[in-house]
């Protein structure tokens, strides 16, 4: 049976979307086999038994070994027990040994043959002096390298018989007669009840293992479906995201553990693609808005002149006026190239040992031009050499936006001063204006492409008009290794501050 299909979760603060959700509940939930080894679930449900069939064969075999060596010590205590209490009964009678028990301890006189079923006593030539019957009807004889070794060795066990369902096992104990000559007495007991009993043991556990491997698969199996019923649930809750509803989140079991990592993972994943859609999209309003509203411009100017024969001065007076709105398209364009080519990673800065104070004094006598026509005041504070690995292009062009935005938000009658020092370890360049200052509210959005306050700030000159300018100021900074600051006073002015890395660490 199918798992339900879980409710998806809506982002916060995301709009839905009617044909993104009628494509989500028409997506269908992947058909799965009953059971596939190439899948997860295979891998998991063949992974589980092969651990369980050698932890089960194991443990098999150890409790098997286990019994045996049980029994068998049991056996052979019993065995050493009735040997030593045998002994004490065995008296020598003209040099023989024999077993006798006096009638007036149990009432009766007992012989080797009425206790014990198999026993003998043979002396240290391998003579057998005393036998049961059952001994002699078996042929069991002792080898003289057998008794050297038992006699030897202080063989305390010995197991005699072939094939197996024969098998005596002895307990030896030496006996010495008068004359200090050794005997040695042996008890025994057949081994064919206890041989049968492991065997009955052995034959049960073997045929309990496959079914039981066969259960631990199925239970693997059953076991691998429940783990992986979420991951399930969160594959058709995937699959149902499209760039049309990026706002559905895929469900958490809030128990905290992996699965809920993974899927709040995917989560914070469809965010951020999310907001990466809304600034695309934003982006390529802008876009549209920033080359429509100048195209409309030049269109309307140049039908105009066409309409009315317009003389050769207001024909003149267009092209001059399109001449600059293509210039500024033109900048526009090769900013966006630039941010383009920066998010791909494909600009990589040629760093050059050069000094930051030369190269603002440079910018700023450059400069001076555009503040006088806007009666601006603009004034350069250097300091000693500050040595940097810098892009020299970049670094200008970085310079140029922040100069360049300074002066186009500072009215006439105001100064624009930039400052170059060393402060903890870095390079810092300070560009301060007494303009029109930024508001609260808009201060985190300053570099953020084609973003305007539209209430203090509005278009003019500058690098592009676009609002392109402080997001290539941020990414020429974050290439070399540096930050950008930026403090400011609505009606008193800005101050934007780049910390850039000193050459070797100076």
């Amino acid at each position: 049976m199918k798992p339900a299909a879980p409710a998806l979760t809506r982002g916060a603060g995301a709009s839905d979307a009617g044909g993104g959700l009628e494509a989500a509940r028409l997506t269908p939930r992947r058909r799965r086999t009953w059971w596939n080894p190439s899948t997860t679930r295979g891998q998991l449900t063949l992974q589980y038994t092969l651990v369980f069939s050698v932890i089960l064969i194991a443990a098999a075999g150890l409790l098997f070994g286990i019994l045996h060596w049980i029994i068998y010590w049991n056996i052979d205590n019993e065995l050493q027990d009735e040997a030593y209490r045998v002994s004490q009964y065995v008296h020598f009678v003209n040099h023989k040994p024999e077993l006798v028990l006096a009638q007036r301890n149990l009432g009766k006189t007992y012989t080797l043959d009425s206790i014990f079923r198999i026993a003998q006593i043979a002396d240290a030539q391998g003579r057998v002096i005393k036998q049961s019957p059952v001994l002699a009807v078996l042929g069991f004889t002792l080898q003289p390298s057998q008794l050297r070794r038992i006699l030897n060795d202080r063989a305390t066990f010995y197991t005699w018989g072939a094939p197996r369902a024969e098998e005596i096992r002895f307990a030896n104990d030496i006996i010495y007669g008068p004359q200090g000559h050794p005997y040695l007495l042996q008890i025994g007991t057949r081994l064919k009840p206890i041989n049968d009993a492991l065997d009955t043991f052995l034959w049960v556990l073997l045929m309990l293992l496959p079914v039981t491997i066969a259960i631990s698969a199925v239970g693997g199996f059953i076991m691998a479906e429940r783990t992986l019923r979420p991951v399930s649930d969160m594959t058709w809750a995937a699959q149902s995201i499209t760039a049309s509803n990026l706002s559905q989140r895929l469900p958490t079991r809030h128990k905290g553990d992996e699965l809920d990592e993974l899927a709040e993972t995917f989560n914070a994943m469809f965010a951020r693609l999310q907001e990466s859609f809304r600034k695309m999209s934003e982006f390529a309003a802008n876009v549209s808005h920033e080359l429509r509203t100048p195209l409309q411009s030049m269109q309307g100017e140049t039908e105009l002149a066409l309409v009315n024969q317009a003389p050769l001065h207001e024909c003149r007076r267009v092209l001059e006026s399109n001449l600059e709105e293509i210039d500024r398209l033109n900048r526009m364009i090769r900013n966006l190239l630039v941010l383009a080519q920066a998010d791909a990673g494909e600009v990589k800065p040629r760093l050059e040992p050069m000094d930051l104070n030369e190269l603002v004094r440079d910018l700023v006598d450059q400069m001076r031009v555009v503040a006088s026509a806007r009666e601006v005041r603009l004034r350069a504070f250097t300091s000693a050499p500050v040595p940097i690995m810098a892009d020299g292009l970049r670094l200008r062009q970085m310079m140029l936006n922040l100069l360049d935005n300074a002066l186009k938000y500072t009215p006439a009658g105001g100064w624009v001063e930039v400052r170059v020092d060393r402060r903890q370890g870095v390079a810092r360049v300070q560009v301060s204006d007494s303009g029109v200052g930024i508001l609260a509210e808009d201060l985190p959005h300053i570099f953020e492409r084609f973003y305007r306050a539209d209430k203090s700030r509005s278009r003019g000159g500058g690098a592009d008009g676009c609002g392109l300018g402080l997001p290539i100021v941020k990414w020429v900074a974050e290439t070399h290794g540096g930050r950008v600051e930026v403090h400011s006073v609505p009606g008193a002015g800005s101050e934007f501050q780049v910390h850039l890395p000193l050459a070797g660490g100076a």
